[in-house]
């Protein structure tokens, strides 16, 4: 009995740890935010204060952060942009942004349940949106152009959403998220572009270094010293 009463106080203690949002309506209520639609929501995230260290949300989550205190935590390398960047969340994952935060200090939430997508195209596809599997550290970092249309989609969800729900809510909902979806599809290709452009630059550098190295005849015995080969990533 000892035992399983220390076990039960450990879980209830991890419980209080982590912010679990079971729906929609719950989420909206736990960060000060009208509901608008019981199975969408676009949340400002700034002036929370949570007590909680992590955040659990059972429906599909993306965070557009306008401000990274720190930008090693979201994988941003130096040749990234850095005007916003993007995290996306699978159902049931927990999020925490930082030891600081458990939420970014100033951006947007969108929130979408996946009973939303019943009976609509974006259901048979939602998985090819395989961001949603990526890690926190596998973000997508925007441009200025970028974050403008990110927030334009932003703002049609918005505005659908005041409008009084009707048979047709949940589908025009879904396409203005699917478009938006797109629109990240179309970012993510660019960053890879940008990321690949950028390796290969740096890989014809070391190439060029460790060759004038041999050149120079101080590769000796088969032994290279590594340190030539401080190129920052």
């Amino acid at each position: 009995m000892i035992i399983y009463f220390c076990r039960a106080r450990n879980r209830n203690r991890t419980m209080k740890k982590i912010l679990d949002f079971k729906t929609v309506c719950e989420c909206n209520r736990n960060l000060g935010c009208k509901t608008w639609h019981p199975q969408v929501s676009i949340i400002n995230l700034e002036n929370l204060n949570l007590k909680q260290e992590a955040v659990k949300f059972d429906f599909y989550t993306i965070l557009l952060i306008e401000e990274c205190p720190n930008s090693c935590c979201c994988g941003r390398k130096y040749y990234d942009f850095s005007n916003t960047t993007m995290v996306f969340l699978m159902p049931g994952e927990i999020f925490r942004m930082s030891e600081e935060n458990t939420l970014p200090d100033k951006g947007y939430l969108l929130a979408f349940h996946p009973n939303l997508l019943s009976q609509t195209s974006l259901k048979s596809h939602i998985q090819n949106y395989t961001f949603f599997q990526y890690r926190k550290e596998e973000a997508l970092h925007l441009s200025q152009r970028e974050t403008s249309k990110i927030t334009c989609c932003l703002e049609n969800i918005e505005d659908e959403l005041h409008h009084p729900i009707d048979t047709h809510s949940n589908t025009i909902l879904s396409k203005h998220i699917e478009l938006f979806l797109d629109y990240c599809t179309r970012y993510y290709e660019r960053q890879f572009i940008t990321r690949e452009n950028k390796n290969k630059a740096i890989l014809k550098t070391a190439e060029k270094i460790l060759d004038d190295y041999i050149a120079s005849g101080r590769l000796q015995s088969g032994k290279l010293c590594l340190s030539i080969l401080s190129i920052s990533t």
